[in-house]
């Protein structure tokens, strides 16, 4: 119900600023969830996340790590910005952000409520032949295309930043230190660029979380009977 009044909403909003937004208003939504002190993320398989501080020191969920090369100018180039070959050690380990979905219909809604059914973490209980054993975060966000491009610069950036300065502690190279620079401009602009659409009056920006907590029904049972531990149950 709280999805598809959103939808309303937005679909209001969106043709009373016809005149005024250059790109419509949209529902976006991700979804986590915790079990056993880890976190999944529900729309991408259920692939396994990590919570990790962002610039702004706010506490976000990112998914699964992966290698890129880093894009580094070679020393004698570096003034000019020319690029060079990359040595092949010259790589970062980055993770990519939390999976988020479109939603355009209350079709889309049920999309991502069976793909959340399908993934979560369930068992058998005296009351319940499914219930729930771990907790789900849904977030839904008004965004827009705008919004949402220069997030994706800021997540690149900040997925970036750590490699490098690790390996700029390692050796102190002037490349490294100008990578390292530019890396922390894309992010500080990037982040400016969206404060600057949230600071405008209107939607955009507004999110509704919802949290779906673990199944609390009593269950006396032997636990080596059900294949669950008693922390799983």
């Amino acid at each position: 119900a709280a999805g598809e009044d959103l939808l309303t909403q937005i679909g209001e909003a969106n043709r009373a600023g016809e005149s005024t937004r250059s790109t419509p208003l949209w529902l976006r939504a991700s979804v986590a969830e915790v079990y056993n002190d880890s976190v999944y993320d529900l729309l991408d398989g259920r692939s396994e996340c990590s919570l990790r501080m962002d610039g702004e020191g706010r506490l976000v969920v990112r998914g699964p790590t992966r290698k890129i090369d880093l894009p580094l100018p070679g020393e004698d180039a570096a003034d000019s910005g020319a690029a060079a070959p990359v040595p092949a050690a010259e790589f970062a380990v980055v993770t990519n952000g939390q999976a988020a979905v479109r939603v355009n219909s209350a079709r889309d809604l049920d999309d991502v409520f069976f793909a959340c059914r399908r993934h979560r973490a369930t068992g058998i209980s005296t009351e319940h032949s499914l219930s729930s054993r771990s907790h789900a975060v849904v977030k839904y966000e008004i965004v827009d295309d705008a919004l949402v491009a220069a997030r994706e610069r800021a997540e690149e950036a900040e997925s970036i930043k750590p490699a490098l300065q690790v390996a700029y502690v390692k050796k102190p190279t002037r490349v490294l230190r100008h990578k390292l620079i530019e890396v922390e401009k894309n992010v500080k602009n990037a982040n400016a660029e969206a404060d600057a659409m949230l600071a405008k009056p209107g939607a955009l920006g507004g999110r509704c979380i919802l949290v779906d907590l673990a199944g609390a029904d009593h269950d006396n049972r032997d636990v080596g009977k059900s294949g669950h531990t008693a922390e799983q149950r």
